[in-house]
């Protein structure tokens, strides 16, 4: 097995150790709800709020909405990006990183094994979000 697995697998250990024994259940039911407010819940709920003088407005400011909608994206792209690396990177673990580069573990596997390990909750914040752009946008 890739050492970069291990790694992500303890990240992911790390981050759910409240839910040891239900661990797998917990992924289960936290996803099918973030999926189910992302694609039926969260645009339905929030179409029926936005009042229609709101769409009225963002038809006429058409290309205004759309560049705010890419500039918008492109920031939370690299924010999605960059947050990672600021992460792995805190002072404060600066002596565990050091630790682990020192041993004969390649740092790429360290440092994209926690990255992946992290993944999971990434996409978790991309579906709690994501309802709002696709109300905009339709």
């Amino acid at each position: 097995m890739s050492l970069w697995r291990s790694i992500a697998k303890k990240e992911i250990r790390l981050k759910t150790s409240r839910f040891r024994k239900n661990r797998k259940i917990f992924f289960i039911s936290i996803y099918s709800l973030f999926l189910f407010w992302a694609f039926y819940i969260g645009p339905n709920f929030l179409d029926a709020i936005l009042p229609e003088i709101l769409k009225i407005v963002s038809g006429n400011l058409a290309s205004f909405t759309t560049l705010l909608i890419e500039y918008s994206f492109a920031t939370l792209f690299l924010m999605y990006i960059i947050y990672p690396l600021f992460i792995l990177f805190r002072k404060s673990q600066i002596p565990y990183k050091e630790f682990l580069i020192s041993s004969p573990i390649e740092p790429k596997d360290v440092f994209f094994g926690e990255f992946i390990g992290r993944l999971p909750f990434y996409f978790l914040i991309i579906l709690g979000i994501g309802p709002f752009a696709t109300t905009l946008l339709v």
